[in-house]
């Protein structure tokens, strides 16, 4: 069977590097027409934040133009923190309660911190949207005028999206909220969720590739869920 050019991606890694290694064993090579698209929250609670940032920097440098980094409340903490222009403001010591300390010592230094910070400030967007699907950290605001901070903070977008019934009119893929084994496809609300909650350790870190319809995992287990995908 033929496949196409793949449209991956991956839910919130947390500083988990090695299973984010794992998991880029188990997505394989990296074709010419292959996308990765980051879903944001990169960063903080798990003990190699450093490791992360660096792999997914280089990556992005090596494919700049098929390589996307959806911003996470976490970077944008991290760059209130670093003084760097954020979305939202945050209290004093908001980061370090939230998971920065164990990003603050996994750079070890303020120095190199904030020249991880100035990167990703630069390299990030706060949505991205393809032929495919839209991508948000968070998630959108149904029928209501969308802010950034709704884009990187909305919890529980599948409850809401119940409760009002609403369905999006293009394939809205988010992180945020912890799901369990992710890809969580809602296609009733034309929504998948991506969090796995592995930082957690609630199930593998996970990617989904939306074209087509394969969840892959960092135990090593893939899975062709076209369907369900709805």
């Amino acid at each position: 069977m033929r496949v196409e050019p793949r449209e991956i991606s991956i839910g919130d890694i947390h500083g988990c590097f090695d299973d984010f290694v794992d998991l880029l064993k188990t997505i394989g090579p990296i074709c010419p027409e292959d996308k990765i698209i980051f879903l944001g929250d990169l960063i903080d609670r798990g003990l190699q934040s450093r490791e992360v940032v660096e792999k997914i920097r280089e990556m992005k440098e090596s494919m700049p133009d098929r390589v996307f980094i959806v911003r996470g409340n976490h970077e944008d903490m991290l760059f209130d923190y670093l003084g760097i222009e954020s979305v939202c403001e945050y209290e004093e010591g908001f980061f370090e309660k939230h998971g920065g300390l164990a990003t603050i010592e996994s750079f070890r230094t303020k120095e190199s911190l904030l020249a991880a910070g100035r990167w990703l400030h630069k390299n990030t967007v706060i949505h991205l949207e393809t032929k495919q699907a839209l991508y948000a950290h968070a998630g959108f605001m149904p029928r209501a005028r969308t802010s950034a901070e709704t884009k990187l903070w909305i919890p529980d977008l599948a409850a809401y999206c119940e409760t009002v019934n609403y369905s999006f009119p293009k394939r809205l893929i988010v992180g945020h909220t912890p799901v369990g084994m992710a890809p969580l496809l809602i296609p009733n609300n034309n929504l998948i969720m991506m969090d796995s909650g592995s930082v957690f350790g609630i199930a593998p870190l996970s990617a989904y590739d939306v074209v087509n319809f394969t969840a892959y995992y960092a135990n090593g287990e893939t899975k062709n869920l076209a369907a369900y995908a709805g």
